[in-house]
């Protein structure tokens, strides 16, 4: 590939245009600066779909970024103010059950309506995610247990929305071999739904030791058993819009141009949806979430990846809504804590003092 070309919505003017809103955290429009913390809180350094690492200190989120503390805090304070950030969730990685994720990209066909279709896909069973876009276009995001079974789902889902075709991807996880025992179980239900809970308050809450607590956490995290999962809320994205760019290319081309593409809207790209083939011989796919200032950019910013070598398709659509349905996700913790367990002895463990 040549060497990449600024193009007309040079990034460097992005950065400016961004940059120039007020303070997130206080209750200013998003910037650059919420587009770094972001992308670290969300996603982190990894390609999984989510972060891993979700209970960083706001202290190396801020030296990744590069402000000080107080400003991540603040500002992370601001996104759930706002309800740009509605909930946070410890979601467990579909591997360890041996189960799979996969996500659904479709138009609905007029005349159907779409208010119609989104609500007959969330009572689907394994739906967690619904992306709404403005005109006619999906996102939908669904785990499940059965190759089967999803392969019906699938078309059902074509059939609701009245399409022939769907881009239809699975959607990678770190393959996870950990044994949870009994303790795991326990400290799961603990942080479900507060990620962050620190380990005193969960130690407490089990009759564990912090020290327990805190080694048990960090081998799920370290053998990428758990994520954190954010609940965003387009809407809320005061003083920018938010897009999704799909782009498919064909193998040989991925990495180069998810590459380029990651380098030159780094400072809008809050984070890189990784997507593998569903079957053999379909297109690769990737989508790119951007915070940009305005609809404008965003049609730049399409132009410009579609002139890029070894792309087989692009589309970029505003995000009108996000739906994330919880309910999947939480079961599969509330199952796995209610199971008969021998419990498993982790290096480090320790009984708690008694009182």
């Amino acid at each position: 590939m040549e060497p990449l070309q600024r193009p007309i919505f040079a990034a460097c003017g992005v950065r400016n245009t961004l940059t120039r809103g007020r303070r997130y955290g206080n209750g200013g429009t998003l910037d650059s600066v919420d587009v770094r913390i972001l992308r670290e809180l969300l996603q982190g350094q990894a390609a999984a779909p989510m972060n891993s690492q979700f209970r960083k200190s706001y202290e190396s989120v801020a030296k990744r970024v590069g402000v000080d503390e107080e400003t991540v805090r603040n500002r992370v304070k601001g996104y759930h103010r706002s309800g740009f950030i509605k909930d946070w969730r410890t979601v467990l990685n579909p591997t360890l059950l041996r189960a799979g994720e996969i996500v659904l990209w479709l138009d609905v066909n007029p005349p159907t309506s779409k208010d119609d279709v989104i609500e007959k896909v969330r009572l689907m069973p394994g739906v967690i995610l619904i992306g709404h876009f403005y005109g006619t276009f999906l996102g939908i995001v669904l785990r499940y247990r059965d190759e089967n079974a999803v392969s019906r789902q699938i078309e059902l889902i074509r059939r609701v929305a009245e399409v022939d075709t769907a881009i239809v991807a699975r959607v990678p996880f770190p393959r996870c071999l950990l044994s949870l025992g009994k303790t795991d179980w326990g400290i799961l239900r603990a942080i479900l739904r507060e990620p962050r809970k620190p380990c005193a308050a969960i130690a407490t809450e089990l009759g564990l030791s912090s020290r327990t607590v805190n080694r048990r956490i960090q081998r799920m995290i370290d053998a990428a058993a758990i994520f954190g999962f954010p609940s965003v809320n387009p809407r809320a994205a005061e003083g920018a819009v938010m897009a999704t760019m799909l782009v498919s290319y064909t193998a040989e081309a991925k990495r180069e141009v998810d590459d380029t593409i990651g380098k030159h809207l780094e400072p809008y790209l809050w984070h890189t949806f990784q997507m593998l083939p569903y079957r053999t011989g379909d297109p690769w796919t990737c989508g790119f979430n951007l915070i940009l200032p305005d609809v404008g950019e965003a049609e730049e910013v399409g132009r410009w990846a579609k002139r890029l070598p070894g792309i087989l398709g692009v589309r970029i659509e505003l995000f009108h809504g996000n739906e994330t349905l919880y309910g999947p996700l939480d079961e599969e913790i509330e199952m796995g804590s209610a199971l008969p367990l021998v419990d498993r002895p982790v290096a480090g463990d320790l009984t708690p003092r008694s009182p």
